[in-house]
C-alpha cells in the first residue's frame, strides 16, 4: 500500500490503513519520541505519547495537506511536537511533585495546627507580587487545580504553570535555596 493509500484510507477511518501506517511508521514514530523524551523518561510516558500521536494521526488526518510534503515527514513533525509538548508537561509535572514533597516533609517535620501552617505560608509568600500570592494561596491553601485558576484569572494553564514555577524558585532564593542542601 503506498502512501496515498494509507492517508486515503485514513481519512474513511479504514483500520487496515492505520495498522499499515503503524507497520511501516511505527518505529520511526518511537524513535523520534524516544529521541526527544530521551531515556531519563520512562518507557511508559514514551508509550503514552506514541498512542496519542496514533490517535491525532486518526482523527486529524484531513489536516495533512499532500501538496505541502510527504506523509512520512508530517508523521514525523506530529510526533515531534507533540514528543516535546509531553516534555513540557513530563517537567511541570515533576516540579510540582518536588515542591509538594518538600511542603509535605515541611508538614511530617514540624507539628504545626493548620492555622500556624497557613500564616507561615502567608508569611513565606509575602514577597510575591499580589496575583502571584493569590495563584499560591488558591493552588497550594484552596487546592484548585491548575485549570481551575487558569479559568479564574482568565490566564491560560501554561502561563499558570510559569507563574507557579518562577515564584517557587524566588520562594527557595529568599529562603537560601534548597533546605535539604
Amino acid at each position: 500500500m503506498k502512501d496515498i493509500e494509507i492517508v486515503e484510507g485514513l481519512r474513511k477511518q479504514d483500520m487496515l490503513a492505520l495498522h499499515t501506517a503503524i507497520d511501516r511508521y511505527g518505529d520511526l514514530i518511537y524513535k523520534v519520541v524516544h529521541s526527544i523524551l530521551d531515556t531519563a523518561q520512562s518507557k511508559v510516558l514514551v508509550d503514552e505519547c506514541v498512542d496519542d500521536i496514533l490517535l491525532i494521526v486518526w482523527y486529524n488526518i484531513s489536516s495533512y495537506d499532500e501538496n505541502r510534503g510527504k506523509f512520512r515527514n508530517w508523521l514525523i513533525s506530529v510526533a515531534k511536537f507533540k514528543a516535546i509538548d509531553y516534555k513540557r508537561k513530563s517537567n511541570k509535572a515533576y516540579q510540582l511533585q518536588e515542591f509538594q514533597q518538600e511542603i509535605y516533609e515541611e508538614r511530617k517535620n514540624v507539628n504545626l495546627t493548620k492555622e500556624e501552617r497557613d500564616y507561615n505560608f502567608y508569611v513565606l509568600i509575602k514577597e510575591l507580587n499580589e496575583e502571584d500570592k493569590k495563584i499560591f494561596i488558591k493552588r497550594y491553601l484552596d487546592e484548585y487545580s491548575v485549570q481551575e485558576i487558569a479559568l479564574e484569572f482568565g490566564m491560560t494553564r501554561d502561563t499558570v504553570y510559569s507563574r507557579l514555577s518562577r515564584g517557587r524558585k524566588k520562594l527557595k532564593k529568599l529562603l537560601g535555596g534548597k533546605r535539604n542542601e
